[in-house]
């Protein structure tokens, strides 16, 4: 799986087209959040499911064995970090910037669908993966910043599928961009 943070446990088989992979963190302390001390004492232990990249034609799903930790110093409970997915994420990190960098070259519907996501959820992925290549330009997503107007502006029609559908361009003839 490529995942250095987590070693597996078990592996179910393809079923359904889903491959099941259990997977544990290798660390076995972790800090406490509140008072910053190491914590070694393992309170319990509970699955969650995180989708990642597909292997093959299957769909993987990691099964993460997410430990609680009990700290002695402030005597509270707290769940170890997770770094593959990130906090309150049901998605890898890796299939989050793979879907973004799909949805930069394909139209959305078609990113999840094959992924088997929703569109809104692309358009995120899409934003995080296009948001450092606008900073080097000098542009953000927010709208705040002030926009590029062109002083001589194109506009052509073209099909897209002859007779069915039809689309419009715009062009900056000055700068000769799209």
């Amino acid at each position: 799986l490529d995942l250095p943070e987590f070693r597996v446990v078990e592996q179910m088989g393809p079923c359904d087209g889903i491959l099941r992979v259990k997977v544990i963190a290798k660390t076995t302390t972790a800090q406490c959040p509140h008072c910053q001390q190491p914590s070694a004492y393992i309170h319990d232990c509970r699955e969650r499911a995180k989708r990642d990249l597909h292997v093959r034609e299957y769909q993987v799903r990691l099964i993460v064995l997410k430990r609680r930790y009990r700290c002695f110093p402030c005597g509270k409970t707290f769940t170890e970090p997770d770094e593959a997915c990130g906090p309150r994420r049901r998605t890898t990190c890796r299939l989050r910037e793979t879907i973004g960098r799909q949805a930069a070259s394909q139209p959305v519907a078609r990113v999840s669908q094959s992924f088997g996501v929703g569109p809104r959820f692309v358009g995120v992925c899409w934003q995080k993966a296009i948001a450092p290549q606008l900073a080097q330009k000098g542009l953000d997503l927010s709208g705040a910043a002030p926009l590029p107007t062109s002083r001589f502006l194109g506009i052509d029609e073209f099909a897209i599928q002859k007779g069915h559908r039809y689309a419009t361009i715009l062009c900056d003839l000055e700068n000769r961009k799209v």
